[in-house]
């Protein structure tokens, strides 16, 4: 006995090669048998592992008989990365299949021989499945089988047996839910008419006969898919033709073929609902929407096993790229609401019109396999001037790092006196300055009259110095963003009076002076409030009327302590909730 082995190895021009290992062994002078061989193939990181099993016993003379031939196939996948398979069937495909047929599960083959003699089969299906809820698909085969057996004793005696499946049935991928990769088993059953005719011919002696049966199929296979669109499969199926095991069409058909697949996929994840949670968008906010969500996706997963889900959101035209939330482990049926947020570039705080935008959203679950998916939202952009009337939200409206506003902040601070107690020179700043906007003779300016569907107006700082005029809003956002340029905190005052139509504004700054010590600014304890600092330490904070820019820093003070005293405390204004101080930070 001598034995031959070939390994061969072949590259290719896009990043793959293809390894062939064959053992052959030479049995005799007429008799050769090739037991194992395998084909790898290596394509861009995906490995595909194929073996084949061929055995047989060719006698190498005028005539090639083949008396035994097995053909055994088995495909295994193995994808280390994600690459062109999705893993999931298409919902749609036709396909062609081959194979051999036998009444005897153990010896399914094209030819065989055994004591009673030679036995020829072949298969060939056209099929179509489509799939009609979750991992069930209606399935279609109409095919063809032949089988002949041949005993020669002696007079030769010859059975064939033709027979045309024409069968519907239902298949399972019973663990696609659970199983994410490239290989997918399946089961099946159906039933149908089977057209079946026989032959019998002894000699010179023939006997005929045909007709059309009912008759039932079940059984199982695996589907291994090479791209979303191609798969390779093989099953094994009985058919039990009028409705009879004993009947001479019923046997096991052993088949492989391949299958195109087009439509979508079944979902990994559904998405049961998208909540816009911000439908206006406010440009002088654009940093509190970065972490602020404008909507919540909520994405149930639908699979049978753990996946991440990640969601990507960006407002056109208005981002420059998609902000992710990172992917979010959901555990087989769980819901979450995952926030869309976005990042907005420069052209947010220019626009001078009220216009719409669109929110893209795009939902990605994963499990070895990507599969995404799109929605859109509508939402309006309004102005960069606009306000839409919540105070903790005019806070933005404050730009202490603008050039201009730190310009003029640092020149009134460098004429401060250095004799000056540490200590007492925040509240000399904060005076200084407001004499400076009095003395560039800043008024306040009553609201205009806008429509009620209107958004309030809000100058930012550097415009009401140009302008040199504002209301009430205008004038504390100007003075807070130039003591915030020094460092100084400052805070809101927004009092809503249940007696009055129209709410009013005004500011307290820290004066970092500790309760101790107020008297080096005031004796009165009525002109400021005592309230934690920034770093939790009590210290007074002094209120200011900014409308009373034109009348002095003195005149602004009083008229700001004695409001609050009124509003806050004597009509319990803080304690009602009409009083609100809001920090801005």
């Amino acid at each position: 006995m001598s034995v031959n082995r070939i390994n061969q190895q072949i590259s290719t021009q896009t990043g793959g090669h293809f390894t062939v290992h064959c053992l052959a062994s030479l049995r005799s002078q007429q008799h050769y048998s090739c037991k194992f061989s395998i084909l790898t193939l290596n394509y861009k990181n995906s490995n595909f592992l194929m073996m084949f099993k061929i055995s047989g016993i060719i006698p190498m003379k005028n005539r090639l008989q083949i008396w035994e031939y097995t053909f055994l196939f088995i495909i295994l996948i193995i994808f280390p990365s994600e690459s062109f398979a999705q893993g999931i069937s298409r919902s749609t495909g036709f396909g062609i299949r081959m194979g051999a047929w036998s009444k005897n599960p153990g010896h399914i083959s094209f030819i065989s021989q055994g004591r009673e003699g030679e036995q020829y089969s072949g298969t060939f299906y056209l099929y179509f499945f489509t799939r009609f809820r979750d991992h069930w698909f209606w399935e279609f085969n109409i095919g063809g089988i032949l089988s002949q057996i041949r005993e020669s004793e002696e007079i030769e005696t010859r059975e064939t047996t033709g027979i045309v499946p024409m069968i519907f049935g239902l298949r399972n991928d019973f663990i696609a839910h659970r199983n994410p990769g490239r290989i997918q088993p399946y089961y099946g059953f159906g039933m149908g008419p089977y057209l079946v005719g026989y032959e019998t011919r002894r000699g010179e002696d023939a006997f005929q006969e045909e007709g059309l049966k009912l008759g039932v199929y079940g059984g199982a296979g695996v589907n291994a898919a090479f791209t979303t669109w191609f798969t390779f499969n093989a099953d094994l199926k009985y058919h039990m033709v009028n409705l009879s095991p004993f009947n001479e069409a019923s046997g096991f058909n052993l088949n492989f073929g391949i299958s195109f697949m087009w439509g979508g996929k079944p979902e990994m994840f559904r998405i049961r609902d998208t909540r816009l949670v911000v439908t206006d968008i406010y440009p002088a906010y654009y940093q509190f929407y970065n972490i602020y969500p404008l909507a919540l996706v909520s994405v149930q997963n639908t699979s049978g096993y753990p996946i991440e889900v990640n969601v990507k959101s960006q407002l056109n035209p208005f981002s420059s790229r998609p902000k992710d939330s990172g992917y979010i482990t959901l555990q087989k049926g769980e819901i979450k609401d995952i926030p869309a947020t976005v990042i907005f570039n420069a052209d947010i705080t220019q626009v001078s019109s009220r216009e719409p935008a669109v929110l893209d959203i795009v939902v990605e679950g994963r499990a070895r396999t990507t599969l995404r998916k799109e929605i859109t939202a509508q939402v309006t952009v309004h102005t960069r001037n606009s306000w839409n009337g919540e105070v903790d939200k005019l806070v933005f409206f404050v730009t202490p790092e603008n050039d201009q506003i730190m310009q003029l902040s640092r020149q009134i601070a460098d004429t401060v006196n250095d004799s000056i107690p540490r200590m007492l020179r925040p509240f000399t700043y904060a005076r200084d300055i407001f004499e400076t906007l009095s003395k560039k003779e800043i008024k306040y300016q009553n609201d205009p009259n806008v429509p009620y569907y209107q958004d309030d107006r809000v100058q930012y700082a550097e415009e009401t110095l140009h302008m040199r005029s504002g209301d009430c809003d205008d004038l504390v956002i100007l003075y807070s963003s130039l003591l915030e340029s020094l460092g100084i905190n400052t805070a809101f005052i927004q009092v809503r009076d249940p007696e009055q139509s129209i709410a009013h504004l005004y500011l307290i700054f820290d004066s970092g002076i500790v309760p101790d010590q107020a008297t080096f600014i005031t004796s009165n304890e009525k002109r400021y409030l005592v309230r934690n600092g920034v770093h939790g330490d009590r210290t007074v904070w002094i209120p200011v009327e900014t409308t009373l820019v034109h009348a002095g820093f003195e005149s602004a003070w009083s008229r700001g302590a004695l409001n609050f005293l009124k509003d806050g405390e004597m009509r319990h204004g803080l304690r009602d909730g009409w009083v609100q101080i809001i920090d801005v930070q």
